[in-house]
């Protein structure tokens, strides 16, 4: 019995331009004034968002940078986003091998 993977899980794929709205409203609090935690949460969201609409192998970069934020910060951030960002990885990883053996 072949094994079903479970990551990412199934979920209505938002449209394109929700993606392009979500970065939109980032980079405005960006602008502004952001302490080092409101920093790192921005550098995060900005991977996840990243991740969500499937743009490609800038993601684990994207995370292990808020990652880097969040460790003099919270401990247990850091560690979360240090595994999203090995999850981004092999994700993209997977996506890659699929696309070599099918082309």
């Amino acid at each position: 019995m072949a094994t079903v993977c479970a990551w990412p899980p199934r979920r209505p794929r938002p449209r394109p331009a929700a993606f392009d709205a979500a970065l939109g409203l980032l980079a405005a609090a960006e602008a502004g004034p952001l302490d080092e935690l409101q920093r790192a949460q921005a550098a995060l969201l900005r991977g996840q968002i990243a991740f969500a609409s499937s743009r490609g192998s800038d993601i684990p970069p994207l995370l292990l940078t808020a990652a880097r934020l969040f460790e003099p910060l919270d401990a247990r951030l850091a560690r979360e986003t240090y595994l999203e960002a090995l999850s981004a990885a092999l994700f993209a990883g997977q996506r890659c091998r699929r696309r070599r053996s099918s082309g």
